[in-house]
């Protein structure tokens, strides 16, 4: 393994305990989620904060975009991984609005739940190449 992503409530001693691990800590962005929640989270000694779509009842994998609009403070911080409903239609946006670290891409690369397409994930990554160089 070279990262291990987080979603629940992990504390400091336990993300220290993984020793030798890069860490992405998930947090879920909706209603009520704060800078202070973003700033708690990055605090942590992890590499990154990855961002995903609020849901009761799940950690996430909503395949939902948050309102990326109603949190614009989120463009202030480094190490971010933006996630929930990326797809090749919204990437170029969510590149230029956040300038991410990176993007967690699952289901708009999907035929169908659990199955990637390679002509997507193709497609998806050429809009990447393209924005990054020009």
């Amino acid at each position: 393994l070279d990262y291990i992503q987080l979603h629940g409530s992990e504390g400091k001693e336990y993300i220290r305990s993984l020793k030798g691990f890069r860490i992405i800590k998930a947090l879920q962005v909706g209603p009520g989620f704060t800078e202070q929640d973003l700033v708690q989270a990055a605090s942590l000694p992890v590499r990154y904060v990855l961002l995903d779509t609020a849901r009761s009842g799940t950690a996430g994998g909503t395949g939902l975009a948050f309102s990326w609009a109603s949190f614009p403070f989120i463009r202030e911080h480094k190490n971010i991984i933006i996630s929930g409903g990326l797809n090749q239609g919204n990437i170029p946006e969510a590149i230029r609005f956040f300038r991410p670290a990176g993007l967690d891409i699952n289901s708009g690369a999907e035929l169908r739940p659990g199955i990637k397409s390679k002509r997507k994930i193709n497609r998806i990554l050429k809009k990447i190449r393209n924005r990054s160089t020009g």
